[in-house]
């Protein structure tokens, strides 16, 4: 194997891995992202729960007064 066979055989190999790793790095990109649109998408569900929570115990807390109080 002569020297320019040899550098062009390595040449072909650096950009097969480069090519890879740019198919890998596009695929990281785009879970990347995904995953905070989910993260963001959970944020927004526990806010809205811990809301949701808070407004049930406040009305059932003040319908509880209401009935103790009719009831005394």
């Amino acid at each position: 194997m002569s020297d320019n066979d040899l550098k062009q055989h390595l040449d072909d190999r650096f950009d097969s891995v480069d090519r890879r790793l740019e198919r890998v790095e596009e695929k990281l990109d785009d879970h990347l992202g995904r995953l905070s649109t989910a993260e963001a998408s959970i944020e927004w569900l526990r806010g809205h729960a811990k809301l949701s929570i808070t407004i049930i115990l406040s009305v059932a807390g003040f319908l509880a007064s209401l009935y103790f109080k009719q009831g005394m």
